[in-house]
């Protein structure tokens, strides 16, 4: 009895930290790739990672999902490339702390190499964090 009690105590918490969203890595030609988000809910900020056995191209391009399309909020967006491994992130710099629900397209990111989307976290307007 106390082993199924555990086990059952183990799955719940276990779908409670299941991601509610996903984070996808799409080939658009070689070396370019879209980077984009699926069932996002009050988005404030993200960050994406990525091991790179290659060099970038150019810098991530992002696409302001996190504006929301209102071209009036303003984000703040960057990489860190350290090493292999490349950090991608964007947040709202905005004062009335409400965040994107939705899905699209973050970023693109050129490359020469491989490029392996490792994990991201997205942080909601109350400050509450959902790792992939």
């Amino acid at each position: 009895m106390k082993r199924e009690i555990i086990f059952a105590l183990f799955f719940v918490l276990l779908i409670g930290t299941a991601s509610a969203y996903t984070v996808s890595k799409t080939n658009l030609q070689s070396g370019l790739d879209n980077i984009s988000v699926s069932d996002a809910s009050n988005a404030y900020s993200y960050e994406v990672n990525f091991t790179l056995d290659g060099s970038l191209s150019s810098d991530p391009a992002s696409d302001n999902f996190l504006k929301g399309g209102d071209d009036s909020v303003t984000t703040s967006n960057g990489y860190t490339l350290r090493g292999d491994n490349l950090f991608v992130y964007s947040s709202r710099l905005d004062n009335t702390k409400t965040g994107v629900t939705g899905s699209g397209r973050l970023f693109n990111v050129s490359y020469t190499g491989t490029l392996t989307l490792t994990g991201a976290v997205f942080v909601d307007s109350n400050g509450n964090e959902d790792h992939e």
